[in-house]
């Protein structure tokens, strides 16, 4: 037996302006409260049997206006202790060292991540990861768009375009579940990343303009469609 109201049931029940946890008649629990899944956040992890520099580098193109890009970057080796990078002040690069096997977890609540589009001429502001060695990518990409909102979030555009330009060292690369893309969305994400062997899934069928150009430009290891 469940509770449930008019054939729902109900996320959050509050007696006497009070929240419960669960509900039992006869010692039998008919309601209790679902507890908030913990979030995937995207990570990139360390494969190259060595320690290893992870870099987050800058491209821009012309002027892009304020608002469309991320300004800030969050992240983390545990999942409890946050650093922030100030990416308005990123200068050439900023680099995170990582152990054989580790990890390093990555959020964000500042604006779309990259930006990638054309006004009168082309212009990009585009935030791009690197590794010195062999490493891999995973999780929930949509926790680099706004992790606040992950299951809500979708595309803008070129939110992902040069995500690992001439990334020669990535393998793999997360998956994207995402329906609708609004332009520019995947622009160059792996163009020239010699090393990748495996190619994630594009579910999307609502597509903008130019969504997978380039996209996998001179990925001459690909052996895989879908991640493993």
């Amino acid at each position: 037996m469940g509770l449930s109201f008019g054939g729902k049931t109900p996320e959050s029940i509050y007696i006497n302006n009070k929240e419960v946890s669960s509900i039992s008649i006869d010692n039998d629990v008919v309601w209790l409260k679902q507890q908030p899944q913990p979030i995937d956040y995207f990570y990139i992890e360390n494969t190259a049997n060595r320690s290893n520099t992870i870099s987050i580098s800058l491209y821009t193109r012309g002027t892009v206006s304020s608002g469309v890009y991320a300004t800030t970057l969050e992240y983390s080796k545990d999942k409890q202790t946050w650093t922030t990078i100030n990416l308005m002040n990123i200068g050439s690069s900023y680099n995170i060292s990582l152990n054989d096997g580790e990890k390093v977890y990555f959020r964000n609540d500042s604006g779309y991540f990259n930006y990638y589009g054309y006004s009168g001429g082309y212009v990009a502001r585009c935030y791009q990861f690197g590794g010195s060695y062999s490493h891999i990518a995973g999780g929930d990409i949509r926790t680099i768009l706004d992790y606040r909102n992950v299951n809500t979030v979708n595309t803008k555009q070129g939110c992902f375009a040069r995500l690992f330009y001439q990334n020669r060292n990535l393998t793999k690369g997360p998956e994207y579940p995402f329906d609708t893309l609004n332009g520019y969305t995947f622009f160059e994400t792996y163009r020239e990343c010699s090393n990748l062997t495996q190619v994630p899934l594009l579910p999307a069928t609502h597509l903008g303009d130019r969504e997978y150009q380039y996209m996998f430009y001179s990925c001459s290891s690909l052996t895989t469609v879908g991640n493993m």
